[in-house]
């Protein structure tokens, strides 16, 4: 922990420990910098108001039934208002799969120097933020991602430029995975776009939607 009056706070080395099981580590996070508004504090307004994440990373395994063993990323809440919410930026990722039943190696550590993300408060009623992300990476080429959440409900866009399928692509893939890839050539750009909703379980006697 680092920072004093009038300085921004820093916090170095935060761990994340999964919510269902406390002794496994979820995520770490290199550095996390608070930009804190001192003079909307001290009138009763919101303290922080930008938050800056530095190399955060991430433990991703699959369990024995082939499933992401990851929290929800639609958080459980009551809709109620959580004004003066601060601006988010991330720098930096680090990503460890492990166990992964298709695709990729069952252990593959990738690091993306170049990962951004930032994101904005929406200043709706629907939504609670705006986000807009990019990396452009060897192994994962040139992607952008925009999107907007609230807390039952995702929304995103995700394009990748020139879909060429490099060297340094294969070497994280499965041996089976990379042969049949080896057999096509695959060129051109992607666009894909989806939407992930939270859906309240339906009453006795109803069916839900």
């Amino acid at each position: 922990f680092e920072g004093s009056w009038p300085h921004d706070l820093v916090l170095r080395d935060v761990r994340i420990m999964h919510p269902d099981r406390p002794a496994s580590l979820l995520a770490s996070v290199d550095e996390i910098q608070l930009g804190v508004a001192w003079a909307s504090a001290a009138l009763g307004g919101s303290p922080v108001e930008e938050v800056r994440v530095v190399r955060p990373h991430l433990e991703l395994a699959w369990n024995a039934n082939g499933a992401l063993d990851l929290p929800s990323p639609l958080a459980e809440g009551d809709g109620e208002d959580t004004g003066g919410r601060p601006r988010v930026k991330v720098e930096g990722l680090s990503i460890h799969l492990m166990d992964t039943p298709f695709l990729v190696k069952p252990d593959v550590q990738i690091e993306l120097p170049d990962f951004r993300v930032s994101l904005v408060p929406d200043g709706s009623d629907d939504w609670l933020y705006q986000f807009i992300a990019s990396v452009d990476d060897e192994h994962l080429g040139n992607l952008g991602a925009f999107g907007r959440f609230s807390a039952t409900e995702f929304d995103l866009e995700l394009s990748r430029k020139d879909f060429l399928v490099t060297s340094a692509m294969k070497e994280i893939l499965d041996p089976d995975v990379r042969s049949l890839i080896d057999l096509f050539k695959i060129a051109g750009g992607i666009q894909l776009v989806g939407e992930l909703k939270s859906v309240p379980e339906a009453e006795e006697g109803t069916q839900g939607t």
